[in-house]
């Protein structure tokens, strides 16, 4: 059975590479023009703590519009793109991809422990791999804030299982991080304290565990907003 989940794994992985590798070639699309190539803050390291502690939109050209949105996690990726690629599309859309690619994996590992026989874990991983509603997140630099929640609030979901032995308070304290970062990505994240609760039922798990990481994780995202 562990072969067979690992072969799982490496067929669905590679069918995600191949879809969405001709991505890499793209540019910089839409809102990528102000909040990536033309952001204020990504390339000036004076102005990196500043523009972690704001509004993320106050980093573009458009500061005068104030969205609402505090997500220095998500702004911090786009620091490390400019460090590490400069403006380089292709570089941009390869963390994309990577963070796509690691919300699928951690969807297969859920599914294998949630019991599900690896044809099964596999179908429901190409499905979140390869449904058209993903290409917009992998594609647009600017969305990458979707596929972080995902990878992030999944994260913590496999932190937590399986449901013997119940999570100590490290596990706890680990998931309530990843859910923080989830947070910080995107304001939709502060679904996570349900989310957690209903993978544990499906696992036959406690649910205590996934509302306390849940819950702690959004008052520290809110705390630091």
């Amino acid at each position: 059975m562990q072969g067979r989940h690992r072969l799982a794994a490496v067929l669905v992985l590679a069918a995600v590479v191949v879809v969405f590798a001709p991505g890499l070639r793209g540019g910089f699309v839409y809102d990528d023009a102000v909040l990536v190539v033309r952001n204020r803050v990504t390339g000036d390291p004076s102005r990196w703590l500043s523009g972690l502690a704001g509004d993320l939109w106050a980093t573009t050209p458009a500061a005068e519009d104030q969205s609402g949105y505090f997500r220095p996690l998500f702004l911090l990726t786009l620091i490390l793109d400019r460090l590490l690629w400069g403006l380089s599309p292709a570089g941009a859309h390869a963390q994309s991809l990577a963070w796509h690619l690691a919300g699928v994996a951690l969807v297969l590992s859920l599914a294998r422990r949630l019991g599900a026989p690896p044809w099964a874990a596999a179908a429901g991983a190409l499905v979140a791999g390869l449904h058209p509603v993903q290409v917009e997140a992998v594609q647009f630099v600017s969305a990458r804030n979707d596929l972080m929640v995902t990878a992030l609030l999944l994260g913590a979901a496999r932190v937590l299982l399986p449901a013997a032995p119940p999570p100590g308070r490290g596990r706890v304290a680990l998931a309530a991080a990843l859910v923080a970062g989830a947070v910080l990505s995107k304001e939709s994240a502060v679904v996570a304290p349900a989310v957690l609760v209903l993978l544990a039922w499906a696992a036959r798990a406690r649910p205590g565990p996934g509302l306390l990481a849940g819950s702690v994780g959004v008052a520290l995202a809110l705390a630091l907003r």
